[in-house]
């Protein structure tokens, strides 16, 4: 269930980026108003654009002063023009998600966008069986043991760690082994934003939707007792990819 989150306006804006930055709101307004220029007040995509920021070394921390007395207002320096020139592509929102996916490892971003043909929530067990079948589609420096099903599931695991973490991915409270990717748009920026091509998208559903369709007739690997969800996976990738 999506819970709607109200856009902050800038004065709320720049209240949490003055809190985020522990310094007074007059030192941030400026940099407030960038970032509600970016993000439409929008408070997800505003927490990832300031994480955007402090990761491409945007915003900089001023080296301690040797002095008692801490200036707050001076504790971090930015350069708006800067900040304007290079974060062109998070001109939108799902600009903003995308340039924070490519920060992540190679193999992440490639599992998590198999996950986001799954769906907005997925299974371990079933992503581990697609990963398992079809390793190719994996973009990493490692080479997975073709045999070793439990050597992928292991990395999987490291993946959804990092997904956790950086907060595009949530764990059901209720299924221990389901994920749900904590924003739709995160879904759709993997899912679409980074494979633009429609052909490409329904070649991955068809193998998708194969190798789900070949687990469940072979009985193979995928233990989750819902026959009905993994067929109805199988079905709509396989749908997805008709027209080929």
């Amino acid at each position: 269930t999506d819970i709607p989150v109200k856009s902050l306006d800038e004065a709320s804006l720049n209240i949490f980026v003055s809190s985020l930055l522990s310094m007074s709101e007059a030192s941030t307004k400026d940099l407030s108003h960038l970032v509600q220029k970016k993000t439409g007040g929008n408070a997800f995509f505003a927490i990832n654009f300031m994480d955007v920021l402090l990761t491409n070394n945007l915003l900089k921390k001023k080296p301690v002063s040797s002095s008692l007395h801490v200036d707050l207002d001076g504790s971090w320096t930015w350069d708006e023009d800067e900040i304007a020139s290079k974060t062109q592509v998070t001109d939108n929102l799902a600009g903003i998600l995308e340039a924070k996916l490519r920060m992540l490892p190679e193999m992440a971003t490639s599992i998590l966008q198999i996950a986001s043909f799954i769906g907005h929530d997925f299974t371990v067990d079933v992503l581990t069986t697609i990963v398992h079948e079809e390793q190719d589609m994996i973009q990493t420096e490692y080479t997975f043991d073709k045999h070793s099903r439990e050597t992928i599931e292991a990395r999987i695991h490291r993946v959804l760690k990092i997904a956790l973490a950086e907060g595009f991915l949530e764990k059901d409270p209720h299924i221990d082994d389901m994920y749900l990717f904590s924003h739709d748009k995160i879904q759709m920026c993997l899912y679409k934003d980074l494979i633009p091509d429609p052909t490409e998208r329904a070649l991955l559903h068809q193998r998708i939707g194969t190798v789900l369709w070949g687990s469940i007739k072979e009985k193979k690997y995928v233990s989750n007792p819902n026959n009905d969800y993994l067929i109805f996976l199988a079905v709509d990738n396989l749908n997805q990819a008709k027209h080929l």
